[in-house]
């Protein structure tokens, strides 16, 4: 009875874990423009890693296992995922294991004469499942 008992508490913990998706994204290639000397300037960026997490229509990206940089709303399909927010896209074709991430808010600064402005940049990744 007991063995019962632990399986039925477990069951629903294994049904949780199957429908969250774990995926570690190398950058590969990276681009876009830089702010400087108030214009726009084309420039070459640093690759990064990323841990992303698919759950339930809801990506999570972090930087090397840090918190969450991104928070984005998805779209699925059978092999890919479609996401983005206010500030970046992320685009992940689960077949090829290929992606990219588009991170774009510097372009939209709400003050369009600051000095300071967010990089606008694409990264191609390529990732694995764990």
């Amino acid at each position: 009875m007991q063995k019962l008992l632990i399986i039925f508490l477990l069951t629903p913990l294994a049904i949780a874990a199957e429908q969250v998706e774990l995926w570690s994204c190398q950058g590969t290639a990276a681009g876009g423009l830089l702010w400087t000397e108030n214009k726009w300037e084309a420039s070459e960026f640093g690759t990064r890693i990323y841990r992303i997490e698919l759950k339930e229509l809801t990506a999570v990206i972090s930087e090397n296992n840090d918190p969450a940089l991104l928070i984005m709303n998805c779209q699925s399909k059978s092999w890919s995922w479609s996401c983005s927010n206010d500030a970046a896209s992320l685009e992940l074709n689960k077949n090829s294991t290929s992606a990219v991430l588009t991170r774009f808010f510097g372009g939209i600064y709400q003050d369009s004469n600051s000095n300071q402005k967010d990089s606008i940049y694409v990264e191609a990744l390529q990732c694995g499942k764990f």
